[in-house]
């Protein structure tokens, strides 16, 4: 049953994957769209990490009213879920934005002067991003998941410093992101894109490589911020060039490919470590 239900979860998240960047595609400003996009990430970020720590604390709070561990739990999910049928319930109510005369603030179907154009073989390059998102969700799924027993297996970080350094890459990610709209203005976004995914790349083998752990901490933080500072971007590039009609596919496709190969890799990875040790897929 659990399976079957986190399929579901899965496949909603997916959908509403499926359905958001393309909405904000199309309802936002093409000047305002890369600050729109870094507040949607950073947004998100911030409250999983408020959500994670309600969490962990609404089972203690559960058991002081005599309820069991178990009981704990699931009414720790029944919160979860009132939660995000409270937020279908704002989603329902949204309406488009007009102006004083009446028209769209932003229309698609229009042409906006700030619009980037759209590529004439955005198939072509849609299939090759997807290309890039299986490597990139290959080579994360092998290291992203492992990070915890990383810092515990080769450094004996107990759970306390773990979830410190874990807290405080989630602060270094919130920054990236917020820089992300100032970076694009001073750089230019492809230069933005190609020097925080490398850097982060740099940071990465930086962390496989060395045995000190201030070293190690720093480099994690460091590579968190730059990844996810990219994401946004690259999010709304990518659906820029794609026709508006066709950016919830599109993005799905994105998503799939991302999401696949992670997967593929996170079960091969697994294997490895059991076989050969927890560090296998750093080594």
């Amino acid at each position: 049953m659990l399976v079957v239900l986190q399929i579901g979860i899965s496949a909603s998240t997916m959908l509403h994957g499926a359905t958001y960047n393309p909405e904000m595609m199309r309802s936002t400003d093409p000047r305002d769209r890369q600050v729109a996009f870094s507040l949607a990430f950073t947004t998100g970020t911030v409250m999983s990490v408020i959500a994670s720590v309600v969490g962990g604390l609404l089972p203690r709070l559960f058991a002081r009213f005599g309820a069991s561990p178990v009981t704990g739990l699931r009414l720790t999910l029944v919160v979860g879920a009132a939660l995000i049928l409270a937020s279908t319930a704002v989603f329902i109510r949204l309406r488009e934005y007009h102006d004083g005369s009446g028209e769209q603030a932003v229309d698609a179907t229009c042409s906006v002067q700030s619009e980037p154009e759209v590529t004439s073989s955005w198939k072509r390059f849609a299939f090759r991003y997807a290309v890039i998102n299986v490597i990139i969700g290959f080579g994360a799924g092998l290291s992203i998941p492992y990070l915890n027993l990383y810092f515990a297996d080769r450094f004996h970080a107990s759970t306390v410093i773990v979830g410190n350094l874990f807290a405080m890459s989630n602060v270094v990610l919130t920054v990236g992101v917020l820089l992300a709209p100032w970076l694009v203005r001073r750089a230019g976004l492809l230069r933005t894109i190609g020097a925080t995914v490398g850097g982060s790349l740099v940071f990465l083998v930086i962390m496989a490589f060395t045995h000190n752990i201030i070293i190690a901490a720093l480099a994690f933080w460091m590579r968190a911020g730059l990844m996810m500072c990219s994401t946004p971007v690259t999010d709304k590039f990518c659906l820029e060039l794609v026709p508006p009609n066709k950016r919830s596919v599109a993005h799905n496709i994105f998503q799939m490919a991302w999401t696949g190969s992670w997967a593929v890799s996170t079960a091969l990875g697994a294997g490895s470590s059991r076989r050969q040790g927890l560090l296998c897929p750093w080594s």
